[in-house]
């Protein structure tokens, strides 16, 4: 003998047009909530200034460190060897 299933039949929510009586759906604008307009102008905004709380100290050291370097003149700016061992090779 099959087992009875008890299920609840399905219930319908009526739509809320249906909920409510007729109702005309034309509406007063001055009843209709009034929305007020937001403007600003645009700013103008440094970003340099702005990206240099993001830069670290160090970094913005070596920076300044650099640019001093590269304002001098050729003649007296430091000469770096980033790599001795292959000038040495190519004197002999």
């Amino acid at each position: 003998m099959p087992r009875p299933t008890h299920h609840k039949p399905p219930v319908h929510y009526p739509s809320p047009r249906e909920s409510r009586p007729h109702e005309p759906e034309t509406k007063s604008v001055s009843a209709a909530t009034v929305v007020p307009t937001i403007s600003a102008e645009p700013q103008l905004r440094d970003l340099r200034k702005e990206l240099i709380g993001f830069v670290p100290t160090a970094l913005r050291r070596k920076q300044a460190a650099a640019k001093k370097v590269a304002s001098l003149p050729k003649g007296v700016r430091p000469t770096i060897n980033a790599a001795p061992a292959i000038d040495q090779a190519e004197e002999e």
